[in-house]
């Protein structure tokens, strides 16, 4: 090793390295095993969005051909036009009678009944075929049943031509059999006829659906006049039924009344009744009077009897309030006792004076008491005389209503049955004024034809076509077209499985990302020879801050820091690999450490073309022992950095790096440099990347984004772990999203190799 350098070296770890033959084991590390679900959701979310967002143009084509589609489709067809009617049912029909001679609807479900009944006879046969014979159509419904296909937008173009070449068939050309094998007329017009109630209303719209406008707008006019003619008909018809059916009734009630008067007489003349009318109301007039006047006394009497009970001990009190003696009483003995307590203020009770007033006070009040015994007495006389009175009165009252009951019953006895035969001719006369009554307003009825249908707007010619709707069509095309695309993209996308982003690394491995390097492409380069951007180039670039971001990763992408060892290689050639470790040396080294970079890859070095060194002499040569360590280090134009390049083409690429030469140079190397980059060759079929992973500290692993397969990325990583080495993370370059993150490069690194030691000529503009 170079003296010199030896002096330079900053050393990461205090402690010796120490190498061993392809033995040591990775140093287990602890990742999260599945992301937060919120971050998972939100990363499946983004990667949708951008999966269709990639494929956009894919997605805009497949819309694009299915509008045309949908545009052409709409085009070959027929033009349809759709006239409308709109006619009024009224459930509760109106009756010049004051009878219906139909049912009419009275509640909800007989009205939903009744119109339920209606929404069927408008889509009847009978009415149809009205219709059909109003307007002549048997000719025009049988020639579009015989027709096979809609004519398309071209086809009078057609037809001109072939009338040109041959004549068409009539529609009277079709034999017998044909004709009883098609369809009846009715049928194919209910096809095109569509009834639509006017929802919470009595509103009912009629459509029909025909090629020629004027004909679409003649058929729903007439299929209203005929509907209402049919319901006129149809009451007409009822009521001669209800006609002859009230005569028959008419008859029979009027024998029932004849013979119901003959036993009416007869029972008069054997009983020796004369039906004046008056002496049966006379009786039953007083009766009522009677019972209304006993009501009213025995009303009387409970009340005169409970203020007895009730005021028997209090209303002596009552009227001593009203007695003029007992109030002056009761004054007199108040001002009696009052002047006593105040002259017993003043006097002992034995005074003279005290004992007069004593004896004033007990005179006055036995005075007083005399007074009240008296009043409670003439109180108590008055209420029991009163209750007396109305009892008496109750007595004689019911007593009355008594005999006027026996008069009555009296005279029910001897015109018994008579009543019941009034009633039975009065019934039987009833009956059959009725029935002569409802026979007259039936005639009437039948003459005037009342309708409970109208017409609200009659249909007019339609100006424009029901069907096809280009524009809905045109819409559910591009509708279709987007979601079609949308799946297709989805489903192209599913099945690409390169990696295109951060979150399919760290789904892909559990391992982190170390760094992220945009997809730069040289203007004005050789597009044939790989080339490497160096951020000494483009010390202020977004690319060189990534390389600056990845060098910080690196402090704590292991418990010790930087690895002394540094290994990156990759699944397969083309990633990128190169020009990382370059760039990752270059940027280590400008923080003042020693750095040296080994290209490793002996079947297709390409350090020296990069770095612009001569490659004649570099580790192929060493390992040989054709030359020493110090003859095949070489400075480079950049200060701390040292490469040894990969020399003279080797045979055995894989024993050279197995062998004990490379496992001392490697030794020396970490004792004598701050951080040791190896550049290795892919890992899919080679063992050199194996190896050498094993050997170093650390393995990074290079991806390049929208090119590596996640298939390979996990059969290196397996293969690394085969071999015992220590994968820290991955370096996704060619990231296409690095625009948006502000990068501002494009590069481009082929696959081409050169192979004699030339040096590649950066032409940056």
């Amino acid at each position: 090793m170079n003296p010199q350098r030896e002096t330079q070296i900053v050393a990461f770890d205090n402690s010796s390295t120490t190498i061993s033959p392809i033995t040591q084991q990775p140093q287990e590390r602890d990742y999260p095993t599945q992301p937060p679900a919120t971050e998972q959701t939100t990363s499946d979310v983004r990667d949708l969005l951008s999966a269709l967002a990639k494929r956009k143009w894919f997605i805009a084509g497949i819309t694009a051909l299915m509008a045309i589609i949908a545009l052409l489709i709409s085009l070959s067809m027929t033009p349809v036009y759709r006239a409308q009617a709109t006619i009024k049912i009224d459930p509760n029909e109106r009756n010049i009678v004051d009878f219906d001679i139909s049912a009419g609807a009275k509640g909800y479900q007989e009205h939903k009944e009744f119109m339920q009944t209606q929404y069927k006879l408008l889509k009847s046969r009978a009415l149809a075929k009205r219709v059909i014979d109003d307007l002549e159509l048997e000719s025009t419904l049988l020639d579009e049943a015989t027709s096979k296909k809609a004519k398309p937008f071209y086809a009078d173009f057609i037809a001109e031509l072939k009338e040109k070449i041959q004549s068409r068939k009539e529609h009277s050309g079709l034999s017998s059999e044909q004709l009883d094998k098609l369809p009846p007329a009715e049928l194919a017009f209910l096809k095109n006829l569509t009834i639509e109630p006017v929802g919470k209303s009595q509103l009912v719209n009629i459509y029909y659906q025909a090629k020629d406008p004027k004909l679409a707008s003649a058929i729903v006019n007439s299929l209203t006049t005929n509907f209402i003619q049919m319901n006129i008909d149809r009451r007409i018809e009822a009521a001669k039924n209800a006609e002859k059916l009230l005569r028959a009734q008419l008859v029979l009630a009027k024998s029932k009344l004849q013979e119901a008067e003959a036993k009416l007489v007869k029972h008069e003349r054997e009983k020796g009744i004369i039906n004046t009318g008056s002496r049966n109301s006379l009786i039953s007039d007083s009766i009522e009077v009677i019972n209304k006047a006993y009501a009213e006394a025995r009303k009387l009497r409970i009340e005169a009897e409970a203020d007895y009970r009730r005021r028997d001990k209090s209303s002596g009190a009552i009227r001593s309030l009203d007695n003029s003696v007992v109030q002056a009483l009761k004054s007199d003995l108040q001002r009696l006792r009052t002047k006593y307590q105040e002259n017993l203020q003043i006097y002992k009770p034995g005074y003279p004076l005290m004992r007069e007033l004593q004896n004033q006070i007990r005179t006055t009040q036995a005075s007083l008491n005399h007074e009240l015994k008296l009043v409670k007495s003439g109180a108590r006389q008055d209420l029991k005389a009163r209750y007396e009175a109305a009892l008496q009165r109750e007595r004689e009252l019911k007593r009355e209503l008594a005999r006027e009951k026996s008069r009555v019953l009296d005279s029910r006895d001897r015109s018994l049955g008579h009543n019941t035969l009034q009633r039975e001719v009065q019934t039987n006369s009833e009956l059959y004024e009725g029935l002569l009554q409802r026979i007259k307003e039936i005639g009437v009825a039948g003459d005037v034809g009342v309708n409970n249908i109208s017409i609200v707007d009659t249909a007019y010619d339609p100006f424009k076509k029901y069907k096809p709707n280009t524009k809905m069509n045109l819409a559910l095309g591009i509708l279709l077209g987007l979601m079609v695309g949308s799946l297709l993209a989805l489903l192209l996308e599913h099945a690409d499985d390169r990696i295109k982003s951060v979150e399919d690394l760290k789904k892909l491995a559990q391992l982190p990302v170390l760094g992220i390097f945009p997809n730069v492409k040289l203007k004005g380069s050789n597009k044939n020879i790989r080339q490497a951007v160096l951020v000494t180039d483009h010390p202020s670039s977004a690319i060189a801050e990534a390389f600056r971001s990845l060098r910080t990763n690196m402090l704590f992408a292991t418990p010790e820091g930087i690895p002394k060892l540094l290994h990156l290689t990759s699944s397969s050639s083309g990633e990128g690999k190169s020009n990382t470790a370059i760039n990752l040396a270059i940027v280590f080294a400008q923080t003042g450490k020693s750095v040296l970079i080994i290209d490793a890859d002996l079947r297709k070095p390409s350090l020296h073309k990069y770095l612009k060194l001569n490659n004649t002499t570099g580790l192929s040569n060493y390992i040989s022992e054709e030359a020493s360590i110090s003859e095949i280090e070489t400075e480079t134009d950049i200060a701390g950095l040292t490469a040894i390049t990969a020399g003279a083409y080797a045979a055995n690429p894989a024993d050279l790096l197995s062998s004990n030469a490379m496992l001392n140079l490697l030794k020396q190397a970490a004792d004598a440099y701050d951080l040791v980059i190896i550049d290795s060759p892919p890992v899919m079929g080679l063992a050199d990347a194996l190896v050498l992973s094993n050997r170093s500290s650390a393995t990074l692993f290079v991806v390049a984004s929208h090119e590596t397969e996640k298939k390979h990325i996990l059969g290196a990583i397996d293969r690394l772990k085969m071999g015992y080495g220590n994968v820290i993370g991955f370096v996704l370059t060619k990231a296409r999203e690095g625009k948006k993150s502000g990068y501002g490069y494009d590069y481009d690194y082929g696959d081409n190799w050169a192979e004699n030691s030339n040096i590649a000529q950066l032409e940056l503009k």
